[in-house]
């Protein structure tokens, strides 16, 4: 986005990269905090409906799930541009986002939902292109159910085997195409494309 900044490859780490990061680990954590308070009270709820009626518990549970799950939701689409804000002003805006998104909300999660089946698609093929070169290195080492056997384990992750380089490079160019398109995503909702 910048690259009059420099860098190698216009890779860098600096202040828009540590401000970005400071949103980002405080959205997580912000979220950790919901998902825990939510589970406390959905518990709580249920458990309170339960003790009066079974019946009732279970429905009071679901739908106490459901209002947390459909909160989140509206939370993470409201605060989905505080990074991207962030980025484009130099300074820390956390809770900018609200006012941008003011209105806003289901063109950015109908967004949001394209962004996500791309990147499920774009994932898909690319694991139909990659599964020859995990098969030559042996990274397919273990079935379902099987008990693992970590000498092969680390035998097929040696990085002298150059089918495992192979495939390494080939997952490295993947995710860039999937991070590429969710940022192109996070980009056009933030300019409103």
């Amino acid at each position: 986005l910048t690259p009059e900044a420099g860098g190698f490859g216009y890779l860098r780490l600096g202040k828009d990269e540590g401000r970005v990061f400071v949103v980002t680990f405080v959205l997580f954590l912000l979220g950790g905090l919901y998902a825990l308070t939510a589970m406390i009270l959905v518990g709580a709820l249920a458990g309170v409906a339960g003790a009066a009626n079974a019946g009732l518990g279970v429905l009071v549970g679901l739908a106490a799930i459901l209002g947390a799950a459909a909160l989140a939701v509206w939370l993470a689409v409201r605060l989905s541009l505080a990074a991207p804000i962030t980025f484009a002003e130099k300074r820390i805006a956390l809770f900018d986002s609200f006012a941008l998104t003011r209105g806003r909300f289901w063109p950015l999660l109908g967004m949001a939902i394209i962004v996500v089946v791309m990147a499920l698609i774009i994932s898909l093929l690319a694991s139909i292109v990659i599964l020859p070169l995990q098969l030559l290195s042996g990274l397919q080492w273990g079935g379902f159910g099987a008990e693992p056997d970590w000498d092969a384990f680390r035998a097929v992750m040696d990085v002298r085997n150059p089918w495992v380089i192979a495939n390494a490079l080939a997952e490295a160019v993947v995710y860039a195409l999937v991070v590429g398109v969710v940022i192109d995503g996070t980009l056009q909702r933030r300019h409103g494309i």
